[in-house]
């Protein structure tokens, strides 16, 4: 899968780990999935990859914090339907992360 973006927030959307990146991941293990598909690679394009003022403090924060290992996306086996996922079909385990005590704005 190729996800190419036109524009996206370093902190808090586009970069390795932002919300963009893992909801596009989360959806190339769907549709594997569904198809009957092993889970290939997802190549991430961000035409304007940008970070704001405001957010240099936490990200200075972000880069000092420890580095953990990638947790591990469970689906329900079950569903072989797209349209019949539902909250309970995902979990991440091992999860861990830093609590952020600087706090950022995502948008003004």
């Amino acid at each position: 899968c190729t996800l190419i973006q036109r524009s996206g927030d370093t902190l808090a959307a586009a970069a390795s780990g932002g919300w963009d990146t893992m909801e596009y991941a989360i959806l190339v293990h769907m549709l594997a999935q569904v198809c009957g598909y092993k889970v290939g690679e997802l190549v991430h394009v961000v035409h304007n990859l940008h970070i704001y003022d405001r957010h240099i403090e936490p990200l200075k924060e972000i880069l000092n914090n420890p580095e953990y290992p990638a947790p591990t996306l469970w689906l329900n086996p079950e569903v072989k339907d797209f349209y019949s996922f539902t909250e309970e079909d995902f979990r991440l385990d091992n999860y861990q992360s830093t609590k952020l005590a600087t706090k950022f704005e995502v948008a003004e």
